[in-house]
């Protein structure tokens, strides 16, 4: 009687291939998993915010040198440090420094010791056009020998956006002094930054003016930011005239 014969280990526990197809199947799913939520939680990039042309704002349309603002609608981007000259041929200097909660950035000259005022508004206290020593900020600064943080923005900026700036990015330092520096189109640029939050903001996008030296029509226009919520080619969303 023959015997029967025994077969080798490795014969005996080979993997059966629908336990391969198993494995490779839910290492494909991991990998597939670890990119999907790579791609949702890694930080966006910063969009450039644009403004268009208005009178006030056509040198500072620069890539990065603003960017969207949740709250605010835009403010002053990190690094930007660029010169250009006015209309009087003045070389002006705008350089952001990082004196914002958060690290948000303003031009300022920095924090040089204990916070003595804060002081908010539009490009009358940014300074536009001007270079930085010769804005009344810092020749405050300079008269009273205490630091006077300049929390202005320029490139339309209305009042609810200067007392949010206060509130925000000001409040931080327990100033024994506030200055807000308003003027009459405040008001009238609140309208466009409620026009904002109440249309573009819901929909990512940003309020564009077009030039009107170029237009017989003065309008703005609404684009959309965010290329996953609306196509490229259809970013254009809302226009109306203005006035």
């Amino acid at each position: 009687m023959n015997p029967t014969p025994i077969q080798s280990n490795a014969t005996a526990q080979r993997t059966p291939p629908y336990a391969l197809i198993a494995l490779v199947l839910f290492g494909l799913s991991l990998g597939a998993l670890g990119v999907s939520a790579w791609l949702v939680l890694k930080p966006a990039p910063e969009t450039g915010f644009r403004r268009g042309y208005t009178p006030l704002t056509n040198e500072t349309n620069l890539p990065k040198v603003w960017l969207p603002d949740p709250d605010l609608e835009h403010r002053l981007g990190p690094g930007v440090d660029f010169t250009f000259k006015n209309e009087d041929g003045i070389s002006v200097n705008y350089r952001s420094v990082p004196v914002g909660a958060n690290g948000v950035c303003f031009r300022d000259d920095g924090i040089n010791g204990e916070v003595f005022a804060i002081a908010v508004g539009d490009s009358f206290t940014f300074g536009h056009d001007s270079p930085l020593e010769e804005c009344w900020v810092e020749r405050l600064e300079k008269s009273l020998g205490a630091d006077v943080v300049n929390l202005g923005v320029t490139n339309v900026y209305g009042s609810t956006q200067i007392q949010r700036t206060l509130e925000i990015h000001g409040m931080q330092y327990k100033p024994r002094l506030i200055i807000w520096a308003a003027f009459t189109n405040d008001w009238c640029e609140d309208t466009i930054f409620l026009s904002w939050e109440k249309i573009a903001r819901p929909l990512k996008g940003q309020l564009i003016f077009q030039d009107r030296r170029k237009s017989t029509m003065p309008c703005a226009e609404i684009f959309t930011c965010d290329p996953q919520i609306f196509p490229a080619k259809n970013r254009r969303t809302r226009r109306w005239t203005a006035g």
